[in-house]
């Protein structure tokens, strides 16, 4: 049985102050929540990152690495971040279309908090193979994070348009 949507409310109000759902005068104002939460949550990861990778010793053969997952971070932090305010709606969304939404979000929000994982790996390992390999899942899991907010902007934009 799936949760429902007040349920997902709640989940999301936990995590961003002031979350309101998908009314239609609030959609453009819950949109612009969570892309700005999202786009802080990257850069905590970056942070945390960036920090592992000047902690790491000389010469590293894994920089290139490092670097390919940084530039890859900050692609996905920019397109996640809000640049302006959408589009308000015109009526109401159904209840199916407005739980889709819901379900996006925390699908999305699960999967950057799950960014810290490989993080942790990378942490935990003295070993260069081991390192790349949690590299590879970290990047795995920014391609996942990019991929999910693709179908879940097609899925505002749809319900967006007036």
């Amino acid at each position: 049985m799936k949760p429902d949507p007040i349920f997902k409310k709640s989940k999301l109000t936990e995590k961003i102050t002031g979350f309101v759902g998908y009314a239609p005068q609030h959609i453009a104002e819950t949109d612009w929540q969570m892309r700005k939460y999202l786009a802080g949550e990257l850069e905590k990861v970056r942070d945390r990152l960036v920090h592992i990778m000047v902690n790491r010793s000389e010469p590293d053969p894994l920089q290139e690495k490092f670097g390919y997952s940084l530039k890859t971070l900050a692609y996905l932090k920019a397109e996640l971040s809000p640049d302006k305010r959408g589009k308000e709606l015109a009526e109401e969304l159904s209840p199916e279309s407005e739980d889709r939404l819901l379900d996006a979000d925390l699908i999305l929000l699960e999967k950057v908090e799950a960014l810290h994982t490989p993080l942790d790996m990378t942490e935990a390992v003295d070993s260069t193979d081991r390192t790349a390999e949690a590299l590879d899942l970290f990047d795995e899991g920014l391609a996942e994070v990019d991929d999910l907010f693709q179908m879940r902007s097609r899925l505002y934009q749809k319900f967006a348009r007036t």
